[in-house]
């Protein structure tokens, strides 16, 4: 189900412990974060993201606030034995290093494991740092979550997922459908329902679908709304 709406508004309207696996990549705020500026010590332009609607560009301080809020809803509709895999990445800017552990782990979200998402590559070549080839998945609980380590292809046992990153073009910070089908098999049971609060390119929800779960998705960008729906349309003609 996609739901063309602010994600932290429509999860107020849910009940509790509705969900039992939340995946998610949000916005970065790599704008906000640079004063409104776009990067200029990239060495490949595009490395910079630029979305539809929403201009990723947020003070930081009320940037961090609202990912508190939206992680903090997050864990209110999680079940209990769920998991919510957040991914995000180091940024830097002006001599400085902004990890999100520094705002994450200030939320309601019991903190379970890091997995490093080692893409390999980079376009954010800037000179002045050592090129960042790497994301996070920080990988959240309630309580205690179920997890089905027997499902996991034997290379991905680790904490470290070699993975290509996507080469979508219809979104600019789209990620590998690997990504997400490797974290529901990993904590997805039958019948799940699955849920993305910032729908983007549907990457959620098209795995989700794929593997047979229920999946809800929340993106306010309409034309994103319409990608996503082309896209989970297609698999079912399949």
């Amino acid at each position: 189900m996609i739901i063309q709406q602010d994600c932290l508004e429509w999860m107020k309207t849910q009940d509790d412990d509705s969900v039992d696996v939340i995946i998610t990549s949000p916005p970065y705020n790599k704008k906000g974060l640079r004063g409104g500026k776009r990067t200029s010590t990239q060495l490949w332009d595009n490395a910079n993201i630029d979305y539809g609607i929403y201009d990723d560009n947020m003070p930081e301080s009320e940037y961090q606030k609202w990912q508190q809020a939206i992680l903090n809803e997050c864990y209110r509709i999680l079940k209990p034995t769920g998991s919510l895999f957040y991914n995000h990445k180091i940024r830097n800017w002006n001599r400085k290093g902004y990890h999100p552990c520094e705002f994450i782990l200030d939320t309601d979200l019991q903190f379970y494991q890091e997995i490093i998402w080692n893409r390999k590559n980079t376009l954010a070549l800037d000179a002045r740092y050592l090129f960042t080839k790497t994301e996070r998945i920080y990988w959240f609980c309630k309580d205690k979550p179920q997890v089905f380590k027997e499902r996991m292809p034997e290379e991905y046992l680790g904490d470290i997922w070699t993975i290509a990153p996507s080469s979508a073009k219809d979104h600019p910070a789209s990620y590998p459908e690997l990504l997400v089908e490797l974290c529901l098999k990993l904590t997805a049971p039958d019948n799940a329902v699955i849920y993305d609060p910032f729908g983007g390119s549907g990457t959620t929800a098209v795995v989700a679908q794929r593997l047979g779960y229920k999946w809800i998705t929340t993106e306010i960008d309409p034309d994103y709304v319409e990608f996503i729906k082309q896209r989970c349309n297609k698999g079912e003609n399949k």
